[in-house]
């Protein structure tokens, strides 16, 4: 599941952040197609070592959205241990990896949900969580918008990899040149020694072309999955709320430009800033329209 139902009441001109129900636990289901309806075969509760479920509250004050009631007049205490669950996958013994959003970060599981390790940014600051943290993304993702983190999550064939998504451009520097951007990013983690391997950019198409309504926005734009097909090739959907494309993309004919200047948040003008990342020898994703 998602965190759970949340939505945003605006109150004095700005949008709140609610959770009517705010003890809300991330579950796995397990599903199957039965004669044109959903089976639940099982629920499997997303805990903490402790065996404490988690919550999809957000984790660090000022860092994160405020949480509010349904009345969006009763602010709502953070939880280090919540998660804005996006992408899953499952192994062939059973565990399971989630990306979610806040952090952005990566979230390993045993068969049991249990939390075995949380992958977090450099230089975010999360305490007190019921399961062991790991640094191992570049600190400038901790610069993503707000319900825009790690979103499509995929694992390759012989398991060993991940492929993980950024939904929308990074705030860099600031949040309108990441609601301008086109180039958002790829990462892809070797799970075997818990490291970024590489980081690929891509870029989304011109949002009036991608989706001809009246006033769309480039920060319409979104990655929402991703789907391994082999060594060289993922299947990325994006997306506005009313149009989804599925392209394919090549790794090997992109740049990798994880360790560049372009994970320096000194770095002037930004990668989200770029018009035309050719011109910086940047090779984006090749993409070709699927569906």
């Amino acid at each position: 599941t998602d965190r759970g139902p949340n939505g945003q009441i605006r109150v004095d001109g700005k949008n709140r952040r609610t959770f009517p129900i705010p003890e809300f636990s991330p579950v796995i289901l397990h599903g199957k197609l039965d004669n044109g309806t959903i089976r639940i075969l099982n629920t499997i509760p997303i805990v903490g070592q402790s065996g404490k479920p988690i919550t999809g509250m957000p984790n660090i004050d000022g860092f994160d959205e405020d949480p509010y009631d349904y009345s969006a007049q009763k602010k709502l205490s953070f939880n280090p241990n919540g998660i804005d669950s996006e992408g899953l996958v499952r192994t062939n013994s059973g565990e399971f990896w989630i990306a979610e959003e806040y952090s952005p970060s990566l979230l390993h599981l045993d068969r049991n949900g249990k939390v075995l390790k949380r992958y977090i940014p450099a230089g975010v600051d999360l305490k007190g969580t019921d399961y062991p943290l790991a640094i191992v993304f570049p600190a400038i993702y901790s610069k993503r918008k707000i319900n825009r983190g790690f979103e499509g999550l995929a694992l390759s064939q012989d398991e060993k990899t991940l492929y993980i998504t950024l939904q929308s451009p990074l705030m860099n520097p600031d949040k309108k040149t990441g609601d301008d951007s086109r180039n958002t990013r790829v990462l892809v983690f070797d799970i075997a020694s818990e490291k970024v391997t590489a980081e690929y950019v891509y870029r989304f198409d011109i949002a009036t072309e991608f989706d001809p309504r009246p006033k769309m926005k480039p920060d319409e734009m979104k990655i929402s999955s991703v789907v391994y097909l082999n060594s060289k090739e993922l299947l990325i959907l994006e997306r506005t709320d009313w149009v989804a494309k599925l392209y394919s993309v090549e790794l090997t004919k992109a740049t990798n430009i994880l360790g560049s200047r372009w994970n320096d948040p000194a770095t002037a003008p930004t990668l989200e800033a770029l018009e035309d990342p050719a011109k910086d020898e940047i090779q984006v994703l090749p993409k070709s329209l699927v569906l």
